[in-house]
This record gives structure tokens, C-alpha cells and sequence, in this order.
């Protein structure tokens, strides 16, 4: 039996009881439930009642004004069956022909009195929970301390238990006198507000398009290390790729797709409505190498150093309407982050830990040592062939180093059994321990309210000597000074320790991934003594036979230093003053301070490809730090008014915002040895620094307004100004405006309709893209030494073309959406469907040499977005025993490039490969694949003479037949066509959780259709002179080629893109709850996995991998990234 009850806190003071206490109420042919809640908004008082005996969707008239409330709902009742009772701040109805409470049906059980407490599952109390029994208006409502009394009561009396946000629970009182009971989380009901930026709406009354999470379906018993980790495949329109699996690494995040070429990939990301800045994210302030020998592997992810157990909610930003608000940082979507608040009551104590291993997911297919060296004579004997030679020549004949293989090989050629043959994948691939520990306090009173928690995780890599450890420190704070001042502090302090290799990029900057895929498996991996076998493939090199020279990626991956360490301190307080009832005064500020430091060493010790040990030029150390410091100020009004039905909220604010970035730079070569590894040992050294700051003020309103819950409207404008534009358009204007009609409050609305609530919703807005560089408008000077009377002499010269009238990136956004639920809210269903349009993209554009520069930063250019998203989600219990939540999330979106510059069709882009292999092509989407077309392989000498081949590439029978796209009997780079992209068609995530009594079983799978990746490891493992790609031995392999850039099948072309649409499961839970166990509140004890299974034709470790991070431009390029690993922990969550 469903049971209802209304609480709506009181907008004026009233009176402790109901003697006295008056109300104005003005309602013609309205339903007692409306006319009801206006009474307890005027008067504070809670509304208890049972839906199965109460019926309040009858109309009935009143006029009062400033009457007693007692004979006011006599007048309102009189005539009907419903009966009331006002005790205290309660009132309770009735049906007056229900039998009076503690009467049983049969009259013979004896009245007595029972009491008992009410808790959540995590043990703490409920204030203010209804407990009534069934089918009669005795009850009690819970006080502080979760506790309540009932009198009169019997054995067959059955108690009703319920709470906003909670399912309702039946218990048989039988011969009990005490009762401990737990009520559970109602996932229809926990998502009733959201936020919306600057304040909170109920979700009834949402009129753009906003996804909400709460925060224990967020992370659960989920192994990550940052929240973003865990949002994949839980909310439509949020893509989430995790590109990387070095832990702490960045993920990226799309919103909606992408609406930007060049610049500000991320989403804005607001922490208890601070905006964090962006600038973390960059590759140079997290200490990238300027020597391009030298790479700096990934980028860490900053998101990392928020625990993600202290997070309360989520709520993404999608629409125009809804991100206006945030005017030229709402481009890219914005995710809301609320942090976990203390609640009245007695303190409760929550520690959760958990422990487990990683592991590496998949294994790269390539050759073992008996088909390497098969296949690397092979390739020799056809080179010495095509130069005259017979492969039957000895190798002392034969003369150059292409024609000739290692001595090494010669006995895994001949068969010999029992020879080495090192798997590298299992030598630089470990099972790696990871672990940790949240420990939080929460409680207070009405007036004062904490929530401090702290974390420790450590999380080793699986490749090895990568890591991981975090430290964080939480404290919120909330207190009511007094009736009309409210105060509100949040602070969060970490410190993340990475444990970082170069495990990125290509061999000739020591990428340790692709290293191992090449390092020839002949070898082994230490020597007999257990020190590492280091040289071994440099060795052969220097002996005159053409093979990469690799150093053993053990040595690379051990013997380096590279640790880089982020501080962080979020913060920001609020005080908030209510002027009169309504109107509100806030003022806050908020602060965020990173730091950044970064130690890599390269040992004279270790030989470079370039360098035998000991090294100089190639024994390289590099420091850097940077710092971030941002803050906030705002200020805002707001008034809030209810009139009858009709509801008015408004908003204005003023906000400030500043951010200042500073960075320096050491870097030295050639030590002395390796004991100092700081850069004054170093014999040479250089430096660079720089500081920059941008600033922005911003003027905001909003307007919302809805009458009851049927009809709403919203508007907002916001007017910002930034100082990274030039003067002519440092302003802008970022208005939206959106409506939403609930069908189903309609009084021609069928009352028991299937389909119990129907909302329609419409809303456009324009927002912009703020994340161009500093000082991007105007001319920025640069140093540059020249000669003069035959002395270098220092000067500055302009480094870019200014540009007065440089603007944001506008994009204006159509949004139409559904929401529905059916069954009386057993199943919602959220619908949308939208398009954006980018305007105005900052490319940088051709500009006479004469100028003394090469390009201009320009607005030009246009983007189009379009999508469909669908989240369905349901809560049943079967019974008392078996429970049900799940959510099924789908999304599709189609990306453009509308024009370009003055005259451009396309831009063409280079990343692994040499040639491009990436385009921008109006008509086609951000960042496709481009290259040749692969027909087959060139059979017999008679084909190939017939047939167009690559020009100036000395092909021959055995390699690729490359399509003459054009029709003009040849093939060149007038040929090249577009190959396919990373975006998927679609995507889709269904997640749930099933509950038998104390177990459950959690689940969490996604999929994502549709998308390629450019594999550009084929450009090193398709060559015999490293170690290959098995797929080389298939029969539609190219012929075997002798060394580096020799042949034409490196070339981007089809034969490089794969499938890489997947169906991944995220996790896999099994749980066991007890409850009041000893001194125990709460103990839950559970095994968790994952991505534990990955379901794709793609060849490569990881089907969501891009080489180039959030670049959206180079998305979907794999060339040797740190794979995804699977996880398995086991952990409990205790309350106290």
C-alpha cells in the first residue's frame, strides 16, 4: 500500500501549536491536495495520511482569509469522509469510517504502547519520519533523535513507516514493543531537487536537460581513483572514454560532442559552485620536456585529488538553458559537484576500505622468437634477392646491413628447441596491488552541522614502477548564526604522488609500450647474475645488421626517475542573509591553489639508441613547477514567492573571478654520475619561466516561474567579460530561455492513466568558449637574440598577430524533451532531443609571410551537434524480500564541420605517423581518419604492371594495392579519402542493482557502436627489424619488408583502422549487509570486479584509447598506450 506524506518547511514563523495559528487560503474547484499543501506552506505543519483511505484528488472551494486553521479544515472537510486531528506541528487524517485506532478487527486484542527507532542503511537516524497504523490516523512522527512513542496499539495492527526520499515499509507490530527500523533509499524520490547552477529546482519543475546522479551510484564499491571513472555509461549524453589506464591519468569527457576544433575540450567543472580552473590539465605546466627527445608521458588527471566518497551528487549540465547560466565557459557542458553535508542528529561515523590486485586485461598478438626469426629472414633473403643476390647466400656474403639478421636468430631458425623466448608483455606487465581507506564523521543539530572525512589510496600500475597515492582531507561545516543568518564552509585539501613512465609515444622517445611490443623476444630479459640485460639489441646494431635500436623497456621503465606530485586546496565560504521572508542576500568566495612538481632523470648509466653509456647528451634531467591559483567572488539576491498556485524565483548575482599561473623550468645534461640527480650537478642547463593571469566578471539573472507543477518558465541572461579577448569583444552576451508543460496535472488528464505523469519540455540558449590562450587577442611579444657588430645582442619580437576583434566561440543550442513515468512512477523514461551550432571557431589562419608571421588566430569556421538521448530507469520491490534498481542509458550524436576559413575545405593533420592521417573536412566529422584505400596485395608481377601503384614509393608484388579513387590512372595523395572516426554511432549503459534481503548484486555494462581506431603501431610492428604484429604471418599481409620506411604499407591507410566498437562490463558487485550487529550500526562486506570482460574485434589493448589525450582533432589514434587493466578487491563498509 502506498503511502504519501507531504513536509514543506514553513516560509513564515508560526506558532508551536494550532490554537492561533492562521491561514489565508483562496481556492475555487481545486483538489484538497493543492489546497493542502498551501496550508502547510503557511503554516510549517507536517501533513500525515494514508493514499488507501484518504482520498485527496476530490475538488472543494475555500475562502478564508487570516482564519484559524481548526475551523477552517472543519469547513474544508465538512461533507466529505475524511477526518483530521491536529497534535503539536501534526496534522493527521482519517477515514471517519475506519475504525478508531488500537481497536483490533476482532476486539480482543488488548491496546498497549510500542516505540522504536528509524534509520537509514547507513544507520543514521531519520527526523521527522510518518509512522502510523495502517489504516487509522494514530501515529507519531520521529523526533531528533529518530525515535518515536505510539500508544494504543495491538498485536494485529500492522505499523506504516515512511519518509520523503524513502520506501515506504510495513511492519506487523505482533508482540513487540520495540522496533529498529531501516528504511530504504527510493531512487524515484532521491532525485526529486537537482542542481541547476546558483541554486536547486525540483525535478517536477526542470525545464532543460539536466542528468543527475547520486553519489552512491556514482562510485559504490567501485576500485577508481576519480569520479569521472565512475560517471561512464551512467548518464546518457556523457561520453566517457578512459584512454589510458595509468593510474591517475586523465580521462576524457564529452558532453553532447564536440563543438570546439582547436580548443577547450573539457567541461566546466563546478565544486559546491566553485568553477575549477582548466589550465591543470595542461601538458606544460604538468613538466613537458622541451627537448623533443624527451617526452613527458601522460597527463595526470586533477579530478583525481577529489576523494570520490565525498561526493553527495552530481548533476550534468546539457542543454543551452541550463549552462547560459555559466555564459562563456557553458560551451562543453557542465558538471555540478555537491560534497557530502552533515545532518542533524547524533554523530555517525562511516569507514570503508578495500583491497585487490590489478591486472593487465588483453595481450598485444605478436610474433614469438621462433616466428620472428622465420619472418626476419624472410625479409632479408627478399631484399638480398631484389638486389641480385640468391637467398641461399650465406650470411658472410651477403653485403649491407639490410640484408643480413642476427646471429642470434640463427638457431630458432634452424629449429632448435628450448631457446629463449621472453614474453616482454609479462615482463613489463604486472599483477599489481592496490588499496583504500575513508573514514568520515557526520552530525550536529539544527543550528550547527559537520562532515569531515579522510582518505589514503594507494594504486600501483600494472605496468611496472607506475603508481599512484592519494591524501585527502575533507571538512564541511554548516551553521544558522542565527533565524536569518546562515554560514556554509567547504574545504578539501590533497595531495596525489604519481609514479609516472614514459609508457606513450614511439621508441625513438623510449615508449615503453611500443618498445616491449618490439624488442625482439630472442633475448632475454636479465642476466644470469638477475641484473637487467641492458644493450643487448643496441649491441647488435653497432655489429652492422639493420634492427631497431631498443633498449630493454625494463631498464626504461626501472632505471628512470619521473615522478610528478599535485597539492591541491579547494575551498570557499558562504554567508546568506534573509532581508524579509523570501528574500535572500549571499555572499561567497571561493579559492582554489594547485601545485605542481615534476622530477625526471635519465642515468648516465643507461645507453640511449643515439648514446652508449656512459651518457651525455642523452643523461638529461628536468624540474618543474607550477602553481594555480584561482578565486571567486560572488554575490547574489534572490526572492522566492508563492501566491496560490503560482510560484516566482528570482535571481540576480555579480561574480569576479581571477586566475593567476606560474611555471618555471630547469633542465641540464651530462652529470657527473648518478648519484645527484638535481640540475646544478648537471654540466650544461637552461631554464624558462613564465607567469600569466586572466580575469573575468560576469552580471547574471534568472527568472523562473511556474504555476503549481503544470506550468514553467525560464529565462536567463548572463554578461561576461574576459580579459583573454581583445578589447573590441571582451564582452558578451549568453542568454537562454526554456518552458515545460505537465500534461498530466491537466484536468482532462485521465486520473488512472498508465502513463501517470507527462512532462513536455522546450529551451534554447546560446553560451561560448572562453578557453583560448592567454593575451589570445592581442600581441605578445617573444624573445629572440640576433647579431650585431658581430655580438649577440637580446631583442623581442611579436610572437602572434593581434587581433582586435577576437571573440568567443558561440554555440546556440535547440532542446526538446519528454519526461514521463508510468505506473505510478515504477518506471521513468527521460527523452531528448537537441542540436547546437558553433559559431565564430578560433582557427588560426594563413596570413601573408610578409607580416613576419605565418598564421592569425580568427573567429571562423562552424560546428554542428546533433543527438537523441534516452535514460529509462525503474525501482520495484517484487515483495519484502527482492528489490530491483537499474537504469538503461542511450545516446546518439552526429558531428559536422559546417565551413572553415576564408577558402578552406579541409586541414590536414599529423600524429604518429609521419603523413597525415587526420582531417577537418567540411562536411565530415572533427578529426576523421584519412589515408588510402586498401583494394588487396599486388599478386604477381603481370598485375602489378597493369595496375596504378603509389608513386615514388618502390612498390612491388606483395604490397598494397592502394584505390584510384579519382579514376586518373594513378595513384598519389590526390587519392586519399576519408577512412572512418573515432565517434561511436551510439552508445549505452545499463546499470542496477538486485537486492534479496541482505545480498545484493550490483551490475554495470556499456556499450559503444560504431567507432574506429587509426592503429599506429602498425608503423613500427609491420617492419622486421623489431619484433610484429602476428597479423603480418596472415596470408593478406603485405610482404615482409627489411627496415625502417622501406616500403609503402606504413603509409595511413584503411589497412590501419579496425572496429573498435565494444561491449564492456564495468562492474560486477556481491554484497551482504548486516544489520545492529554488536556495537555495529551497519556492516557490509563485499567482492567487487572491474572491466573484468571486454567484448571487441578490436586487435589492440583497449578499444577507447587516443593517443592524443582530449585532443579532439587526433581522438582514436592508438601508438602504444598504457592499457586498460582489469581490477578484483574485496571490502567492507562499516557505520558506527
Amino acid at each position: 500500500m502506498k503511502r504519501k506524506k507531504i513536509l514543506v518547511m514553513a516560509l513564515l514563523a508560526c506558532s508551536t501549536f494550532a490554537f492561533g495559528q492562521k491561514v489565508t487560503l483562496h481556492h475555487q474547484d481545486q483538489p484538497l491536495k493543492v489546497i493542502l499543501e498551501d496550508v502547510t506552506r503557511q503554516t510549517g505543519f507536517s501533513l500525515a495520511y494514508s493514499s488507501q483511505f484518504v482520498n485527496l484528488n476530490t475538488t472543494a472551494n475555500v475562502t478564508a482569509d487570516q482564519k484559524e486553521l481548526d475551523p477552517v479544515l472543519a469547513q474544508l472537510f465538512s461533507g466529505t469522509d475524511i477526518g483530521y486531528r491536529i497534535e503539536g506541528k501534526e496534522i493527521y487524517l482519517f477515514n471517519k469510517k475506519q475504525q478508531p485506532a488500537g481497536v483490533s478487527k476482532q476486539g480482543k486484542q488488548q491496546a498497549r504502547t510500542i516505540s522504536g527507532t528509524v534509520k537509514d542503511k547507513n544507520g543514521e537516524t531519520i527526523i521527522g519520519a510518518n509512522v502510523l497504523i495502517k489504516g487509522s490516523a494514530n501515529g507519531a512522527i520521529t523526533d531528533i533523535d529518530g525515535r518515536f512513542v505510539i500508544n494504543g496499539v495491538s498485536g494485529n495492527d500492522i505499523l506504516q513507516v515512511s519518509y520523503i526520499g524513502f520506501n515506504t515499509q510495513e511492519v506487523a507490530v505482533g508482540g513487540q514493543n520495540a522496533f529498529d527500523i531501516i528504511l530504504e533509499e527510493d531512487a524515484q524520490t532521491l532525485s526529486e531537487v537537482v542542481v541547476i547552477g546558483y541554486g536547486t529546482q525540483s525535478k517536477a519543475k526542470v525545464t532543460g536537460a539536466i542528468s543527475k546522479l547520486e553519489g552512491s551510484k556514482l562510485v559504490g564499491d567501485l576500485a577508481v581513483s576519480s569520479f569521472d571513472q565512475a560517471l561512464a555509461s551512467k548518464l546518457p549524453g556523457v561520453n566517457i572514454s578512459q584512454s589510458t589506464g595509468a593510474p591517475g591519468a586523465g580521462v576524457s569527457i564529452k558532453i553532447r560532442g564536440t563543438s570546439s576544433i582547436n580548443y577547450g575540450g573539457h567541461p566546466l567543472i563546478v565544486v559546491d559552485g566553485l568553477p575549477l580552473s582548466n589550465s591543470v590539465f595542461d601538458e606544460t605546466l604538468q613538466g613537458q620536456s622541451t627537448i623533443s627527445s624527451f617526452q613527458s608521458s601522460y597527463t595526470i588527471n586533477p579530478m583525481s585529488s577529489i576523494n570520490p566518497s565525498d561526493i553527495e551528487s552530481i548533476d550534468v549540465l546539457k542543454d543551452a538553458a541550463s549552462t547560459a547560466i555559466y555564459g562563456s565557459r557553458g560551451s562543453n557542458g557542465v558538471i555540478m559537484i555537491t560534497t557530502q553535508k552533515g545532518k542533524a542528529g547524533k554523530p555517525v561515523v562511516n569507514f570503508n576500505a578495500y583491497a585487490g590486485a590489478q591486472m593487465l586485461s588483453k595481450k598485444v598478438d605478436v610474433m614469438d622468437a621462433y616466428e620472428l626469426a622465420n619472418y626476419t629472414k624472410l625479409s632479408r633473403d627478399l631484399a638480398w634477392e631484389a638486389v641480385g643476390g640468391n637467398v641461399n647466400d650465406p650470411l658472410s656474403v651477403r653485403t649491407g646491413a639490410n640484408y643480413v639478421y642476427p646471429d642470434y636468430m640463427i638457431p630458432y631458425i634452424e629449429g632448435k628447441q628450448g631457446l629463449t623466448n621472453t614474453d616482454w608483455q609479462d615482463e613489463i606487465y604486472r599483477t599489481a596491488a592496490q588499496q583504500n581507506y575513508d573514514i568520515s564523521v557526520g552530525g550536529g543539530n539544527e543550528d550547527f552541522r559537520y562532515y569531515i572525512s579522510g582518505n589514503y589510496m594507494n594504486q600501483q600500475g600494472i605496468l611496472i614502477n607506475s603508481g599512484m597515492k592519494r591524501y585527502a582531507v575533507r571538512a564541511n561545516l554548516d551553521a544558522n548564526i542565527t533565524k536569518k543568518l546562515r554560514f556554509g564552509l567547504r574545504m578539501n585539501a590533497s595531495q596525489t604522488d604519481n609514479d609516472l613512465v614514459q609508457s606513450e609515444g614511439a621508441w625513438g622517445h623510449e615508449g615503453i609500450v611500443i618498445t616491449a611490443l618490439m624488442y625482439h623476444p630472442n633475448l632475454p630479459a636479465y642476466n644470469s647474475d638477475g641484473s637487467i640485460a641492458t644493450d643487448l639489441m643496441l649491441n647488435e646494431k653497432e655489429k652492422g645488421v639493420n634492427i631497431a635500436n631498443l633498449q630493454n623497456p625494463i631498464a626504461l621503465a626501472t632505471m628512470q626517475t619521473n615522478k610528478l606530485k599535485n597539492r591541491s586546496f579547494i575551498g570557499n565560504a558562504d554567508l546568506e542573509y534573509t532581508l524579509i521572508d523570501g528574500l535572500k542576500i549571499k555572499t561567497a568566495i571561493g579559492i582554489e591553489s594547485i601545485g605542481l612538481h615534476r622530477n625526471f632523470y635519465r642515468p648516465k648509466n643507461l645507453s640511449h639508441p643515439n648514446e652508449f653509456a656512459p651518457t651525455k647528451n642523452y643523461n638529461y634531467g628536468l624540474d618543474s613547477r607550477a602553481s594555480i591559483f584561482n578565486w571567486i567572488s560572488e554575490t547574489s539576491i534572490t526572492y522566492d514567492h508563492n501566491w496560490g498556485f503560482h510560484t516566482l524565483n528570482l535571481l540576480g548575482n555579480f561574480s569576479a573571478q581571477k586566475e593567476t599561473t606560474s611555471y618555471s623550468l630547469l633542465e641540464g645534461l651530462n652529470f657527473p654520475n648518478d648519484n645527484v640527480e638535481t640540475i646544478n650537478a648537471a654540466a650544461t642547463s637552461s631554464g624558462s619561466s613564465f607567469s600569466q593571469e586572466a580575469a573575468m566578471a560576469s552580471f547574471l539573472a534568472r527568472a523562473m516561474y511556474s504555476y503549481g507543477s503544470k506550468y514553467m518558465l525560464s529565462a536567463s541572461l548572463r554578461y561576461d567579460g574576459s580579459s583573454r579577448f581583445a578589447e573590441n569583444s571582451r564582452w558578451g552576451w549568453f542568454p537562454s530561455i526554456s518552458a515545460g508543460w505537465n500534461i498530466a496535472q491537466e484536468n482532462f488528464y485521465p486520473e488512472n492513466a498508465v502513463v501517470n505523469s507527462l512532462k513536455l519540455r522546450a529551451s534554447y540558449g546560446i553560451t561560448g568558449n572562453a578557453e583560448i590562450p592567454y593575451y589570445g587577442g592581442v600581441a605578445v611579444l617573444a624573445p629572440h637574440n640576433y647579431l650585431f657588430n658581430n655580438e649577440i645582442s637580446l631583442g623581442f619580437s611579436p610572437e602572434n598577430a593581434p587581433n582586435k576583434d577576437l571573440s568567443w566561440e558561440s554555440t546556440g543550442t535547440v532542446n526538446v524533451g519528454v519526461d514521463a513515468s508510468f505506473w505510478d512512477g515504477k518506471l521513468q523514461i527521460s527523452f531528448d532531443a537537441y542540436q547546437s551550432t558553433t559559431r565564430d571557431l578560433l582557427l588560426n589562419v594563413t596570413v601573408p609571410a610578409s607580416s613576419g608571421l605565418t598564421s592569425a588566430l580568427q573567429n571562423v569556421g562552424k560546428v554542428r551537434n546533433q543527438g537523441l538521448e534516452m535514460l529509462i530507469s525503474t525501482y520495484h520491490e517484487f515483495n519484502k524480500d527482492w528489490r530491483l534498481d537499474a537504469s538503461l542509458s542511450l545516446s546518439t550524436n552526429r558531428n559536422e564541420v559546417l565551413s572553415l576559413g576564408p577558402g578552406q575545405e579541409q586541414i590536414l593533420y599529423s600524429s604518429g605517423l609521419s603523413d597525415p592521417s587526420f582531417i577537418v573536412k567540411v562536411g565530415e566529422p572533427i578529426g576523421s581518419f584519412y589515408g588510402y584505400k586498401v583494394l588487396g596485395i599486388f599478386q604477381s608481377q603481370e598485375q602489378f604492371d597493369s595496375t596504378p601503384h603509389l608513386e615514388n614509393a618502390n612498390q612491388g608484388v606483395g604490397d598494397f594495392i592502394y584505390a584510384d579513387t579519382n579514376n586518373d590512372g594513378k595513384v598519389n595523395e590526390d587519392d586519399r579519402v576519408i577512412l572512418g572516426n573515432a565517434n561511436p554511432d551510439f552508445t549505452w549503459g545499463l546499470n542496477g542493482t538486485v537486492s534479496w534481503k541482505n545480498l545484493d548484486f550490483g551490475f554495470g555494462l556499456e556499450g559503444k557502436h560504431g567507432q574506429q581506431v587509426f592503429n599506429a603501431t602498425h608503423r613500427y610492428l609491420a617492419e622486421a627489424w623489431g619484433n610484429n604484429l602476428s597479423v603480418y604471418l596472415d596470408d593478406n599481409a603485405p610482404r615482409p619488408v627489411w627496415a625502417y620506411g622501406t616500403k609503402s604499407h606504413t603509409r595511413p591507410s584503411s589497412w590501419h583502422v579496425e572496429n573498435a566498437s565494444f561491449v564492456r562490463i564495468r562492474n560486477l558487485t556481491l554484497g551482504y549487509t548486516f544489520h545492529n550487529l554488536a556495537f555495529l550500526q551497519k556492516l557490509r562486506i563485499y567482492v567487487s570486479a572491474t572491466n573484468p570482460f571486454t567484448f571487441t574485434d578490436y586487435s589492440g589493448y583497449n578499444p577507447e584509447v587516443s593517443n592524443g589525450g582530449t585532443n579532439a582533432i587526433t581522438a582514436g589514434e592508438d601508438f602504444g598506450n598504457y592499457p586498460v587493466s582489469k581490477s578484483f578487491v574485496g571490502g567492507i563498509n562499516v557505520t558506527f
